[in-house]
């Protein structure tokens, strides 16, 4: 039977789920614009909030959400986006659902988000994982220096290498404990990158990932992610966790061999790069001539977490470390 079509006689229950920290302002938005999405036919909603911290700070804010579907607010007091995420897996196993669709509580929804996701189900009944694009809006304080964000254009059903747990919809044969479901690995509790670690594994045990590009959603780059260094440190830190996966998933001298054929596609890239800079710079291009310096900035700090990951140490994105992490 198709991963769709487990219940045909009943409504599919689908949860939408986010994880929260701090965040009471960007919660709100992101719940308006929740409360907007258009329902998909033969599908039953429900939005379950997790906030990760001691104390849930934020609670008013889901209660005062006006959905106008079922509403729940969890705490996870376990620190470390990990707990979080693992939480929200637990819940929409608890519930029997038959579908999980995870936004982050900086995003914001396109209404039209979760449609767009059950066409897909509809036009490939055989995957149980999808992935939308994410609309950048960035801040008027963005870097000169930065490559502005572009539009993905990928077509409906490309295959995708990884999804973010900002816009993705799986089903519950990839998340339910009792039908071999997974979890995010705790390894990446405070470091990041469990989003394409657990993608990668996925894809590893069989499964296809879908990219639909009509499943939106608005993500706004703050003030304080908008500088130079900050953009250089955020490349450095995804390819890091790139590394970390390779690293605890492949033998050595695999993750060794994927290293050298990755450095060498770098240094090409590298190679052409003063090329380019002279001919934006000859014909007065001069964005385009800043541009081609971000570029090569940024392959130097992936080359730099290539090169560097056996020596460096534990990143802390997200939290400080704790026993349980």
């Amino acid at each position: 039977m198709d991963a769709n079509q487990d219940a045909p006689q009943r409504s599919q229950k689908l949860i939408v789920g986010l994880c929260t920290h701090n965040r009471p302002t960007e919660l709100a938005e992101c719940l308006a614009s929740i409360a907007r999405l258009q329902i998909p036919e033969g599908f039953e909603l429900h939005c379950v909030v997790v906030e990760n911290g001691p104390t849930a700070e934020n609670a008013h804010v889901t209660k005062a959400a006006n959905l106008p579907f079922r509403i729940t607010h969890k705490l996870e007091s376990r620190m470390g986006v990990v707990h979080a995420r693992n939480r929200l897996f637990d819940i929409a196993e608890h519930e029997n659902a038959d579908w999980l669709a995870m936004v982050d509580d900086d995003e914001t929804v396109d209404e039209n988000w979760l449609t767009e996701f059950v066409s897909a189900m509809n036009s490939f009944p055989d995957v149980r994982f999808f992935c939308g694009p994410y609309v950048i809006l960035p801040s008027n304080s963005l870097s000169a220096w930065r490559r502005p964000p572009g539009t993905d254009k990928r077509p409906l059903g490309s295959p995708t290498p990884f999804a973010k747990t900002g816009n993705f919809l799986i089903h519950k044969r990839l998340f339910d404990t009792s039908l071999g479901g997974f979890r995010f690995d705790t390894v990446f509790n405070h470091s990041g990158g469990e989003d394409y670690d657990i993608s990668r594994r996925i894809i590893a045990s069989g499964e296809k990932l879908i990219f639909v590009p009509t499943a939106k959603i608005y993500e706004p780059i703050a003030d304080e992610r908008s500088g130079f260094w900050y953009g250089l440190k955020r490349v450095w830190r995804d390819q890091h966790v790139v590394q970390k996966h390779l690293y605890l998933r492949l033998s050595f001298s695999q993750a060794i061999s994927k290293d050298i054929a990755e450095l060498l596609q770098i240094i090409v890239q590298i190679a052409f790069k003063p090329v380019y800079l002279t001919r934006n710079i000859m014909f007065g291009r001069l964005n385009s001539a800043r541009y081609t310096l971000w570029d090569f900035f940024t392959l130097i700090a992936r080359m730099w977490a290539i090169i560097g990951y056996p020596l460096s140490g534990e990143i802390k994105a997200y939290g400080k470390p704790s026993k349980d992490a």
